[in-house]
């Protein structure tokens, strides 16, 4: 769904599916090493990534990629809503406009917004809170203590860097419950296994 920014001019376009998942991937497994979580403490370095080198303060880049991380999950929520409705014949205008504009659902908070509202666009057993009560609870207070403050002036320390695989396995709680009602393989054959691949396990 491209829009052209009327203020400024600029395009903007859709990030690939594909790409967001890949890159979730990527990264949780990194994360999951202890040496490339390392560079993250101690005496200022350089800090490499898959995607990038980085210069600055580590609490910066980890906050980046924690933010991306997350909006990669709502772009992908918003994504497969928009092709499950498609195989329905059922994307209308109504759907289409909420889907440029989740907010417009009026849920209660952004994560009621993403997990429950958006997903109800094709049914109402497919909201998370449907799906899974306690990874639901989770969720909401993950917005209120950590996505909501990450997006509004706040930064992760790197000093709890060691914490972070204990956040990625969540996130990769909540890419299954995705898994359980889009199959990205019935959209583009072949990269439903490219979208789940990596060494790690479920957990």
């Amino acid at each position: 769904m491209k829009k052209v920014d009327t203020n400024f001019g600029l395009k903007l376009d859709n990030i690939g599916v594909l790409n967001l998942r890949n890159e979730f991937n990527t990264y949780y497994n990194n994360f999951m090493q202890n040496e490339f979580r390392a560079q993250f403490t101690g005496p200022y370095r350089e800090i490499r990534t898959p995607y990038l080198t980085w210069y600055g303060i580590s609490d910066s880049l980890l906050t980046f990629i924690l933010q991306r991380s997350i909006l990669g999950i709502e772009a992908y929520i918003v994504a497969a809503v928009y092709f499950n409705l498609g195989s329905k014949s059922q994307l209308n205008d109504s759907a289409i406009k909420h889907l440029r504009n989740p907010f417009s659902l009026k849920g209660k908070g952004t994560a009621d917004i993403f997990y429950n509202k958006l997903p109800s666009l094709v049914s109402d057993e497919l909201c998370l809170q449907a799906y899974d009560g306690d990874l639901w609870a989770t969720t909401k207070t993950f917005y209120t203590e950590v996505r909501n403050p990450i997006f509004h002036g706040y930064e992760i320390k790197s000093e709890s860097i060691d914490n972070v695989p204990v956040l990625y396995r969540f996130l990769d709680r909540i890419y299954e419950w995705i898994d359980s009602w889009f199959d990205m393989e019935e959209i583009i054959p072949g990269t439903g296994v490219l979208a789940n691949s990596g060494d790690r396990g479920r957990s």
